[in-house]
């Protein structure tokens, strides 16, 4: 008797925290709760958001850009994960073992909700953290590490030369390879980025200089997004990946 009033506490248990975490999915993805859920940064497929306004075509094509140096490794993490697009095509088409990492805790209970609905989420883990220079030596080693529009970040907000300090451990961090994306002209004076020169090519140098034993491959170029603020409408950023020797 106690085993089965036990299941029973159990299975509304469950139920109850289902139900949380659906009506907190509505609160974070619509303005009013009979809207359909929609996010502008990135889209979720797996919960019928199939378009985002500002970034997701690009998405979609970053997606496209980079699958090939994912398909033969076992882990990886995703640093400004948004909600977790990439942590979730990662482990659907490879299996493989994703980490997502954002600051945004919004971003990362939307990416918890919807990994239930992706094909081998059980590989998925999803973190709320901040990346600086102390944070980055805690940082899991995987095969590869994702870094999209995260570095410029850095640069404002610490400087230069700690944005290089924490890019360099998380080269550390990386068994094979980091993909890696960075703000260009269109928030250079906005951000305070040290380019002197057109913007990919100060990073082609700049990656080149400071990590160790790297090949450096251009996945190709890809859309900014329908960004409002930004005065370079139609600039296309350069996506980076890393390989090491």
């Amino acid at each position: 008797m106690t085993d089965k009033i036990s299941k029973y506490h159990s299975k509304i248990k469950n139920y109850l925290t289902n139900i949380n975490r659906f009506l907190q999915f509505r609160i974070d993805t619509t303005k009013y709760f009979f809207d359909k859920p929609s996010f502008d940064y990135q889209p979720l497929p797996w919960v019928g958001i199939n378009k985002a306004v500002i970034r997701g075509d690009a998405t979609y094509n970053r997606w496209d850009g980079i699958k090939k140096y994912l398909k033969n490794y076992k882990s990886l993490k995703d640093i400004g994960c948004c909600v977790g697009f990439f942590c979730h095509k990662a482990a659907e088409t490879y299996g493989m073992n994703a980490i997502g990492i954002d600051s945004n805790e919004r971003f990362i209970r939307i990416a918890e909700y919807t990994k239930q609905y992706v094909k081998n989420s059980k590989s998925e883990f999803f973190y709320n953290m901040s990346i600086d220079e102390n944070t980055a030596e805690i940082l899991p080693q995987t095969d590869v590490t994702i870094l999209f529009s995260i570095w410029h970040h850095w640069v404002f907000h610490y400087g230069l030369d700690k944005a290089t300090q924490i890019l360099k451990m998380i080269w550390l961090k990386t068994n094979y390879v980091l993909l890696f994306e960075s703000g260009e002209e269109e928030i250079k004076e906005k951000f305070k980025l040290p380019f002197d020169k057109k913007a990919s090519d100060w990073l082609l140098d700049y990656l080149s200089s400071n990590l160790n034993k790297v090949k450096i491959e251009k996945v190709g170029e890809f859309s900014v997004g329908q960004y409002k603020n930004y005065s370079l409408k139609e600039h296309k950023r350069t996506v980076f990946a890393l390989i090491k020797n």
